[in-house]
């Protein structure tokens, strides 16, 4: 399960060897292989409760969206966006282990990471994490994309890329504006009501 904020409650729904590559990844600038094949395959990913509630906080969102999948691997690393704060972002990825391109997917969301909080909009990335799941029309909601596979890897990370990108349009844009607007035209302040 992966889904538009961070996951509250890793300790309840991982089992223990999972949680701590997961963990391990919070902190890495390397891609960690949260959760294999064998380990999906072998039941060795989730705590093996009759049913696990997964619990994902986020604030100053405009919309979320989350994938469940039974089958798909997991990959995860992370990457400074604060340079000030060194506050880091989680990259991850989700996606069939047969997906070539997937593979690197948590290396080019690091770069797009990087180089969105420092050049273009050259904010820092405004939230705690992004996911990349596999799956179809190449949609990005906050903190999540949902691209397909691609065998030219220039053109998966390109489209992995744009929809990070759009976290920051329209997503992180439309929810902040100052509480009194500072901008003019030709006239009066414009309204806020």
């Amino acid at each position: 399960m992966w889904g538009t904020g961070t996951l509250s409650n890793a300790a309840s729904v991982l089992q223990p060897e999972v949680l701590q590559r997961f963990t391990r990844s919070l902190t890495s600038d390397e891609t960690i292989r949260v959760a294999t094949h064998d380990d999906v395959a072998g039941k060795r990913v989730t705590a093996q409760n009759a049913t696990n509630t997964w619990r994902f906080t986020a604030t100053n969102i405009p919309d979320m969206a989350f994938n469940v999948s039974d089958h798909y691997v997991w990959d995860a690393g992370s990457v400074v966006v604060d340079d000030a704060t060194r506050r880091r972002g989680s990259v991850q990825a989700a996606y069939n282990d047969t997906a070539a391109d997937y593979r690197h997917m948590v290396q080019y969301g690091r770069h797009a990471l990087d180089w969105l909080s420092r050049n273009w909009p050259g904010v820092p990335y405004p939230y705690e994490k992004t996911t990349v799941v596999q799956g179809f029309a190449g949609m990005e909601y906050p903190m999540m994309a949902n691209d397909e596979s691609y065998a030219d890897t220039v053109f998966s990370r390109f489209v992995a890329e744009h929809e990070i990108a759009h976290t920051y349009f329209p997503f992180y844009m439309g929810t902040t504006r100052p509480a009194t607007p500072s901008w003019t035209r030709d006239g009066p302040p414009l309204s806020s009501t």
